[in-house]
């Protein structure tokens, strides 16, 4: 499972993705922003920041 966080998220609470499982997130912005929790992702789901990954055929990748 996949999931894009648009630079226009301006808040994420704590452990918003701890019960998600087998999940890649793709975040546009370049690192953690202000407003994100610190325990945001506390299910330790991998995380793809700008420049880290790019669209292929419409899905968000790890650029290898």
């Amino acid at each position: 499972i996949r999931i894009v966080i648009p630079n226009s998220v301006t808040t994420i609470g704590e452990k918003a993705f701890a019960m998600c499982k087998n999940l890649s997130i793709f975040c546009e912005a370049s690192g953690l922003q202000e407003g994100w929790d610190d325990e945001w992702n506390y299910g330790n789901n991998p995380v793809y920041w700008a420049g880290e990954w790019e669209y292929i055929d419409g899905v968000p990748k790890p650029k290898e």
